[in-house]
């Protein structure tokens, strides 16, 4: 099973991963909407933009993380954690940049928590039960399930 450690740094990865998000994004409401006229010269300006920057750098840091993270859990287990990303964003991006949030988004937020902590839950009884646990899941296991 990960240990703490292993979670706060998928935990991290998430921060650094909306955190560049929500840079790129801010310093594209500064440089503008990009058509086919004025793509060379925008993606230019995009790329000396401050917050541009910033975001492209905290990619960065977020893949060093994740390589970090994959040599110590499987990819299984670390990669659904990922979508706690998509919740954040919904709610920094209607915080900090304005953004409208409707209530399909709102559900479909809501989905992909419950997904993740139905994942999680799942991954957890996997390694009690593979630990010979009997402790307080043997009670409680989830219905449906065989064993």
């Amino acid at each position: 099973m990960p240990k703490l450690f292993t979670f706060l740094l998928i935990l991290f990865n998430v921060a650094l991963a909306v955190s560049g998000q929500l840079a790129i994004k801010a310093g594209m409401n500064q440089v503008g909407y990009i058509t086919s006229k004025n793509s060379m010269s925008l993606m230019m300006a995009a790329f000396k933009n401050p917050y541009v920057i910033l975001g492209l750098i905290a990619y960065t840091l977020a893949a060093g993380t994740w390589i970090a993270v994959l040599s110590r859990v499987e990819v299984s287990f670390a990669y659904p954690m990922l979508s706690l990303g998509y919740v954040a964003i919904v709610i920094l991006s209607a915080i900090y940049l304005h953004e409208s949030v409707t209530l399909m988004r709102v559900v479909g937020t809501f989905l992909i928590v419950v997904g993740v902590a139905m994942d999680t839950v799942n991954q957890i009884e996997s390694q009690l039960i593979m630990r010979h646990y009997d402790g307080f899941m043997k009670k409680t296991r989830i219905r449906g399930r065989r064993g």
